[in-house]
């Protein structure tokens, strides 16, 4: 599934640009600044995007990785962050990405369970 996420431009921008800077390097600061400003996707996550031997993963499971980019998200918004979530293109809420992720946590036990 991948999750792309809008942030909502006010006075706040700069405390969310830090945050999220310190959770993912791949974007410039004046990158996140232009994203906000013209509301496009600021945050892109692949939850198949799981990477065993990536340093930044490294020692997460799969369901850790997931769930750990969903606090991160939870975090943006109790600092006052309003976000649009996008789920495989289609707008969504957090509930509904909870629901998603412990949906793909099920099957993947059930695999690991039943592997045939």
């Amino acid at each position: 599934m991948i999750v792309e996420v809008k942030i909502t431009k006010d006075e706040n921008m700069l405390s969310y640009i830090k945050m999220i800077r310190s959770y993912s390097k791949n974007l410039s600061i004046g990158e996140i600044k232009r994203q906000i400003e013209n509301n496009n996707t600021v945050i892109k996550f692949d939850t198949s995007g799981y990477d065993f031997n990536d340093e930044f993963t490294k020692g997460l499971t799969e369901d850790d990785y997931n769930f750990g980019f969903y606090e991160f998200l939870e975090k943006m918004q109790h600092k006052g962050a309003k976000l649009s979530v996008f789920l495989d293109n289609e707008q969504a809420d957090m509930q509904s990405l909870y629901q998603r992720l412990v949906f793909e946590k099920e099957i993947r036990e059930e695999i690991e369970e039943y592997p045939d």
